[in-house]
């Protein structure tokens, strides 16, 4: 299911409203410029836990491991992203941003 007239899944919406970076529905409309009802619709028909989402991720789950099996270099999975972001420094610099922002939060405290 997608938001009508956007190329939005309802499993992306209802992604960033769980999770320990949970977003609340009011947020994500706001982010995605979407009419509140139509986030919290998004929500509901994820929670139902249908069978078409379980399929749609199992497929999805199915071409990355085909393409990562391939080697295809075109291909940008989650294994790749992450040996890149590795070899690049991109984790260490994210803590180290994120252990900065939270020294000056507590210098303003």
């Amino acid at each position: 299911m997608s938001i009508k007239d956007r190329r939005i899944r309802a499993r992306t919406l209802y992604g960033l409203t769980v999770g320990e970076d949970a977003m609340t529905p009011e947020e994500v409309a706001e982010s995605y410029d979407l009419p509140l009802e139509a986030v919290r619709e998004a929500i509901e028909y994820c929670q139902s836990d249908p069978p078409e989402i379980r399929e749609d991720w199992e497929a999805e789950e199915r071409l990355i491991e085909e393409a990562e099996r391939r080697g295809d270099p075109n291909f940008w999975g989650p294994k790749r992203i992450a040996a890149y972001r590795a070899a690049h420094g991109f984790d260490q610099a994210w803590r180290d941003a994120l252990d900065r922002a939270e020294k000056d939060a507590d210098l303003l405290r």
